[in-house]
């Protein structure tokens, strides 16, 4: 499997949020949602929401989406 493959879970409402993302290599799956924010720019009109997980393992990961639900960058947050 290829990195930045998410698994989303769909609230009743339309929030979605990552349950589960390949990330070198590796299924990695979220036990906890810390944190999620919309990031607009100005100049271009683009938005990406940014998610602030914790893994399974304990890890803390920050997975950037734009709109469009194309994952733009998943990386390990250092504590």
């Amino acid at each position: 499997m290829k990195d930045r493959v998410i698994s989303w879970h769909s609230g009743y409402k339309g929030e979605e949020y990552p349950l589960s993302f390949f990330f070198e290599k590796k299924e990695v799956s979220v036990r906890q949602l810390i944190s999620t924010k919309l990031i607009e720019n100005s100049k271009t009109g683009k938005r990406d929401r940014e998610f602030i997980v914790k893994t399974e393992s304990g890890e803390i990961y920050e997975i950037t989406v734009s709109e469009q639900t194309t994952v733009t960058r998943i990386r390990v947050k250092k504590a």
